[in-house]
């Protein structure tokens, strides 16, 4: 089934890789969130690791395929800059957010 929106509606779509160029003229708005690979790893296995898989199988997996996918997606497509506002989360209780020039209020 379809549904339209109305025109006021505000669609907020959430992801990993979403500012790549084939996507970006999609956004009329981003907001890219950060933490370090560190943090995300140890987030990862809070949130990931079930009793069928270790935290070293998960661990690994994300050092073999994530790690490097996120630092390809940082260095090509430079996600920061793109971004209308940048939100460092490395500390979730204390996120830091950073306006670009054009996102101010």
């Amino acid at each position: 089934t379809i549904h339209v929106a109305p025109d006021d509606a505000i669609l907020v779509a959430d992801g990993v890789f979403l500012l790549r160029p084939e996507l970006r003229d999609d956004w009329d708005f981003s907001i890219l969130v950060w933490a370090s690979e560190q943090e995300r790893l140890s987030r990862s296995k809070v949130r990931d690791v079930n009793l069928e898989q270790l935290a070293t199988d998960l661990e690994r997996l994300f050092r073999a395929r994530y790690a490097p996918a996120h630092q390809l997606y940082w260095e090509s497509v430079s996600p920061k800059e793109l971004a209308d506002v940048f939100i460092d989360n490395e500390r979730p209780l204390e996120p830091r957010i950073v306006y670009r020039d054009k996102a101010r209020p």
